[in-house]
């Protein structure tokens, strides 16, 4: 991947799939061309990425989370985010 970046095949490199907060910095240490972006599940099990998030604004890394609506149903019950729907919607 950066051999295609030096060619200029590529503008930024990123990363998915990785929950790992010490793969991460190895990772981020060893690279050449540093992570653009790292795309990850977001939901509670992996505590929300928390310190990979850290991490992440730490190197100014952009963090983009999917699976973050359909992972997490029991936060819509909540009366915030049911107050938020109902202002967002009004």
């Amino acid at each position: 991947m950066e051999k295609i970046f030096d060619n200029g095949g590529a503008k930024q490199l990123g990363i998915s799939n990785c929950y790992d907060h010490q793969q991460l910095e190895l990772l981020y240490r060893n690279a050449n061309v540093k992570p653009a972006v790292i795309q990850n599940r977001f939901y509670a099990e992996t505590k929300y990425d928390r310190t990979i998030r850290d991490f992440c604004q730490q190197q100014r890394i952009i963090y983009q989370s999917f699976w973050t609506l359909t992972a997490n149903p029991k936060v819509f019950g909540t009366c915030h985010a049911s107050n938020f729907g109902r202002e967002i919607s009004a």
